[in-house]
């Protein structure tokens, strides 16, 4: 191989930039390079600097985004202050975090095109890229859709699609699959890898899914603007308690058998599967049984019903005979693939959506013969993305709006958003506007907001969505410790393992149809309904169910299961 092809196509030297009006530096001393075909990760939680990063590379910081920069940022040799982000757009291809503030044509194959038309690229050329990167991302059949009437899901899909048909020598997605469901997930980051090899593209992958990141080759940690450390995936992702400490979900396997040393330690289920065979595990049945006795709860009277409802929008029908039920105390998750109308579902659960037919009740009334506002003290929704529910210049005025709205007395308008925030991780911005916060934060605002008004039923669309793994168990175990006070909680989520640890109860959507519907250990033994639903079990699961039984965390395994001999 050339000098020039094994050059790094990266180096960044000692990169620091401050956003204007910042009380602190976003990137502090950065400093690392990566060659050409490399796959790096990139973790740490939320305001580490990880989509500032991204901004450097593409030249949209300095030329866009004013602030200081110092140090500098070499692309394949050049610097990217002295070029602007259009020079770049052929060479490095961001994808945003917050992706839908790139989606702005008014078509799915406009969207494709627009990056390979700024390239003045021949129109079968052209042709050819939106063909082929929307069948790639699974997005074949939608082309003359506009945009805005995708799913979160699709939507994600879109903008992956826009930027890898422009081929792009260097590729950093921000988080580019929190909104798919699991099998999108393994599908777009196992296609990208596949492109990546063909054509030997630089892949800079920032997730909080710990496996997802194990298959790269370098993972980078940052933290509050710096890099902790840096290394081999597996040697970085096998130190289970540091890795916690810097906010990162340690792999499920490696957590299963963290008394083996780390350099012997399965990381991946293949390993693991692979190590169960090896010694000799046996299951506590006494303990066992008491896990599903757990399952076994009586909860209170139905809240919400659905009897028969179908839903359209225009001519295509959404959902189609459904029938559903709540009752008080119930922790529910719905669970499918990007667009089998999940969301849809959940906007008849507050009167959001009346159903074209059937009927919805809540507390006994029709949705149809009331206005939405009837429902909101009784069922707060918090939606997918966030920016939809924020309306206040403030965080503290968003977070009180629903509560001097209501007329609650300003002394307990002021005790209930204190007591919320701090709840969410968020004490300290209340003056902040929240469009100027990250999008996990801007999440964390949305949910705080609605639960401040502590409704009976909460219903949440995706609430984890650009979260970093400390602050997802701090907000799940809130609304935890709520559905242990009563509060009835409904939650679409994609992550797996959210839903075998907290829901009680399972519910699986695909084309608009509720497929199966139960206890959360009972579905998650139905390995075939998974399956065909494009749903992948949590890797914990998949390993206790090599031995017979079905755990649906790794504190019920390490309880369940001992390594030796039963006696």
């Amino acid at each position: 191989m050339g000098t020039k092809k094994s050059r790094e196509i990266i180096n960044i030297e000692k990169a620091s930039f401050t956003y204007r009006s910042a009380l602190a530096p976003a990137l502090k001393k950065i400093a690392f390079k990566v060659k050409p075909g490399e796959v790096i990760g990139i973790m740490g939680p939320t305001g580490a600097g990880k989509s500032t990063l991204g901004l450097l590379l593409n030249g949209i910081i300095p030329h866009f985004v004013p602030g200081i920069l110092t140090g500098q940022v070499l692309i394949d040799g050049k610097d990217t202050a002295k070029l602007e982000p259009r020079e770049l757009a052929g060479t490095v291809g961001v994808v945003f975090q917050d992706f839908e503030t790139q989606l702005f044509t008014t078509s799915v194959e406009l969207e494709v095109a627009f990056g390979p038309e700024n390239l003045c690229l021949p129109v079968d050329t052209i042709r050819k890229r939106v063909h082929d990167y929307l069948d790639l991302v699974g997005l074949p059949g939608q082309e003359k859709k506009e945009p805005a009437n995708l799913s979160g899901g699709e939507k994600q899909r879109l903008a992956i699609a826009s930027i890898l048909a422009m081929e792009p020598a260097v590729l950093y997605l921000d988080e580019p699959t929190t909104d798919l469901d699991p099998a999108g997930k393994k599908e777009i980051l196992s296609l990208i890898r596949i492109l990546q090899k063909k054509r030997n593209t630089t892949l800079l992958l920032v997730e909080h899914e710990t496996e997802q990141i194990l298959a790269c080759d370098q993972v980078i940690i940052l933290k509050a603007g710096e890099v902790i450390t840096s290394g081999p995936a597996r040697e970085v992702l096998c130190q289970n308690q540091a890795v916690e400490q810097l906010g990162i979900k340690p792999l499920q396997v490696s957590e299963v058998f963290a008394d083996v040393p780390e350099l012997e330690r399965p990381l991946t289920l293949a390993e693991g599967i692979g190590y169960l065979k090896q010694q000799k595990y046996y299951c506590d049945e006494n303990k066992y049984r008491s896990f599903i006795q757990h399952d076994q709860r009586e909860y209170g009277p139905v809240l919400i019903e659905l009897e028969k409802v179908g839903f359209s929008y225009g001519d295509v029908p959404a959902l189609t005979d459904i029938n559903f039920s709540v009752r008080k105390g119930e922790f529910i998750a719905i669970l499918g693939q990007n667009g089998s109308s999940k969301t849809t579902l959940l906007k008849q659960l507050n009167g959001l959506l009346a159903p074209g037919q059937g009927i919805v009740r809540i507390n006994g009334r029709d949705t149809k013969k009331h206005h939405p506002v009837t429902f909101s003290s009784e069922v707060g929704y918090v939606f997918q993305n966030p920016d939809h529910q924020i309306i206040m210049e403030t965080v503290y005025d968003d977070v009180a709006f629903g509560l001097r709205f209501n007329k609650v007395p300003e002394t307990d308008v002021q005790k209930r958003v204190q007591e919320t925030l701090a709840a969410v991780g968020l004490t300290g911005l209340e003056k902040h506007d929240p469009f100027t916060l990250t999008k996990g934060q801007r999440q964390q605002v949305a949910v705080a907001a609605v639960l401040a008004n502590r409704p009976d039923i909460l219903v949440f669309d995706e609430p984890t969505t650009g979260l970093d793994y400390q602050e997802l168990r701090r907000l799940m175990e809130l609304i935890n410790k709520l559905n242990q006070a009563g509060h009835t909680i409904i939650m679409v989520t994609h992550c797996m393992w959210i839903a075998a640890e907290y829901a009680q109860r399972v519910v699986i959507m695909d084309h608009g149809q509720i497929v199966v519907d139960g206890p959360t250990r009972e579905i998650f033994t139905q390995a075939d309904t998974l399956q065909a639903c494009q749903l992948a079990l949590p890797p914990v699961t998949l390993l206790a169910q090599q031995l017979g039984k079905t755990v649906l965390s790794v504190v019920e395994f390490k309880e369940c299961f001992s390594r030796g001999n039963a006696t």
